[in-house]
């Protein structure tokens, strides 16, 4: 993986929520047929169609876009300004065919309406990723490479990592910030489960091999007066996929793992792991709370591996994991606070199945009522969709799981 040099620093710069609707607004990303059924509604929320979704008490999920609006693979969303968004939509699986999108939301008392995609960028690489960073610049994840900008036109782009394997089963790059100019970066594994059909398994798996492991999430350390990229290294080991990162709370950074594909319905069970640095989680060897997986029995001892910190069904396909402001108001006059300046992070996202592509806005109906942190995830599964709550405040490296969430 090679390290470009890059330059210029800016202050951070925080999206902030419009129209008291909180903090967020969360891209469903579906890997659904273009002909599926679109998303059922009923009622409104924040002025449109509300999804018929599970979201936890106090939400509202609300259909903004969708394949009308011209989306295609939409899979994250940021805003850039108040009432500007920028949207990464892949456009499917072969390389060239993603795009940089912005759009426009009403401020307070506007009359919404589908929004009017532009075109910022395209012939992009699988993108997934896309972050505002601590410098005031968006970062975005194509396959093989992270670049930045900043959230004006024309686009300059900046590459800060290139050179990541973009080949195999899990090519896309997903982008969280930590603390201290710290950026993690999914890595995913090559295949499935490190083999194809014979029963014994390689050992070791090959894409754990190295200094430059694939399977993992990677910490990249940006600092210095163009606060350029300063070291690219692997910080957790043995993850299948993370598409669901979160610096959920100080020092608590969750992954959300995609675990091996059985054809069984219920096995294994997917993870919610709550990430050490320098710890391996047990990937291809290991599923479940330490459970050697099928080809490695009595091969390589899981008690070795870390846990998870949570369980969730098999095939529930986490995709994302997201973090806001556990006290977000509403839209009510009385609600003086905003998003940004809310002391404890919480999340909201989603999960859902055999849905056309779509963006969704996400907004809190009434004060916050729960203290400290929440986080959650998004998924498909073809259970009934639904948000997943989760209090970052209860993980610690001494926890492990001891049934489903």
């Amino acid at each position: 993986m090679r390290i470009p040099t890059t330059s210029t620093a800016t202050r951070r710069c925080r999206a902030r929520g419009r129209a008291g609707i909180a903090a967020t607004l969360a891209v469903l990303a579906m890997a659904a047929a273009a002909e599926a059924a679109s998303y059922a509604t009923e009622g409104t929320c924040a002025g449109f169609p509300k999804i018929a979704l599970l979201v936890p008490a106090g939400w509202c999920l609300a259909l903004v876009a969708d394949a009308g609006s011209g989306l295609v693979f939409p899979r994250r969303v940021v805003e850039v300004s108040p009432g500007r968004y920028w949207l990464v939509d892949m456009g499917g699986w072969e390389p060239g065919r993603g795009r940089l999108l912005e759009f426009e939301l009403p401020a307070r008392g506007g009359a919404p309406s589908p929004p009017a995609m532009k075109v910022v960028a395209d012939k992009l690489d699988r993108p997934h990723g896309l972050a505002l960073g601590p410098d005031g610049r968006v970062y975005v994840g194509e396959a093989a490479r992270i670049w930045r900008t900043r959230p004006t036109l024309p686009l300059v782009v900046e590459p800060v990592i290139t050179g990541m394997p973009s080949d195999g089963a899990h090519p896309l790059k997903e982008i969280v910030f930590g603390a201290r100019g710290q950026m993690f970066v999914n890595v995913g594994s090559s295949s499935d489960a490190c083999g194809g059909d014979a029963a014994a398994m390689p050992l070791p798996c090959p894409d754990r091999a190295g200094a430059t492991p694939r399977a993992a999430v990677y910490e990249a350390t940006l600092g210095g007066p163009g606060f350029t990229l300063q070291s690219f290294k692997p910080y957790a080991i043995g993850l299948r996929n993370s598409l669901a990162l979160a610096w959920a709370a100080p020092g608590v950074l969750l992954q959300g793992e995609n675990s091996i594909d059985y054809r069984d319905a219920d096995s294994p069970p997917e993870e919610l792991n709550s990430l050490r640095r320098g710890a391996d989680y047990g990937w291809p060897y290991c599923v479940g709370v330490r459970q050697p997986a099928r080809g490695y029995e009595k091969r390589f001892d899981c008690k070795t591996s870390e846990p998870p910190a949570l369980l969730w069904p098999a095939h529930a396909a986490p995709l994302q994991m997201i973090a806001v402001p556990a006290e977000a108001k509403n839209a009510s006059p009385a609600s003086s606070s905003s998003p940004g300046t809310a002391t404890a992070p919480a999340a909201i996202a989603s999960s859902a199945s055999r849905s056309t592509p779509a963006a969704a806005r996400a907004g809190r109906r009434g004060r916050g009522s729960t203290a400290g942190a929440r986080s959650a995830t998004s998924g498909r599964s073809a259970r009934r969709p639904e948000f997943l709550s989760i209090r970052p405040a209860a993980f610690s490296s001494s926890r492990t799981a001891t049934g489903r969430s």
